[in-house]
Order: structure tokens, then C-alpha cells, then sequence
């Protein structure tokens, strides 16, 4: 029953944008079916490590506030899996 999970956030470009902060995205796919999602959060384009999937310059406090926020968001998404398959649930993206 287990299924592969994958989680992403990546930045979406708003359709009128022009400069400034974009909105933060989460993918998650399980077993090739993926739902995306906005985190409501936002965030610098040019400080973003686009591998890494976090914001760049962890000296400020800010920045350590929102990949942690992120980290939080990772980790609800295996805890639901987790649950959910405990529980005999077939899990899917949604």
C-alpha cells in the first residue's frame, strides 16, 4: 500500500506580474497524480535556491521563519500519510 510521495514548493509567476515578491507553491505527488496548492506565502525570486526548493540567507530571521514554516508544512504532509495509511486509506495527492 505504499505509494511514492513527493512534495515540491517551487515560485508561480502571477500572470500580470512585473517585479517584486512572488507566491510560494507546493506540489505534492503521489504516484504520478499531483495537486498544487499555495502556501500563502511569499517570497523574493532572487533569493530563492530553486533546487533546493527554500530561501536563500539564513541570517535573517525572517527568512529562518519561513523555510521553517515550510519544513512545518513537509513534515504535516508525511504525518497525514502516515495516518491515512494507518488507518487503510488509499492515499492520493488530493
Amino acid at each position: 500500500m505504499n505509494k511514492t510521495l513527493k512534495i515540491l514548493f517551487f515560485l508561480r509567476k502571477p500572470k500580470d506580474y512585473v517585479g517584486g515578491l512572488m507566491p510560494i507553491y507546493i506540489r505534492i505527488t503521489v504516484d504520478g497524480q499531483r495537486v498544487e496548492m499555495t502556501t500563502q506565502r511569499e517570497c523574493d525570486p532572487e533569493k530563492w535556491d530553486r533546487k533546493a526548493g527554500r530561501l536563500l540567507g539564513l541570517k535573517k530571521e525572517s527568512n529562518r521563519e519561513l523555510n521553517n514554516y515550510l519544513d512545518v508544512l513537509h513534515g504535516r504532509i508525511f504525518e497525514a500519510q502516515r495516518t491515512l495509511e494507518h488507518k487503510g486509506v488509499v492515499v492520493n495527492a488530493e
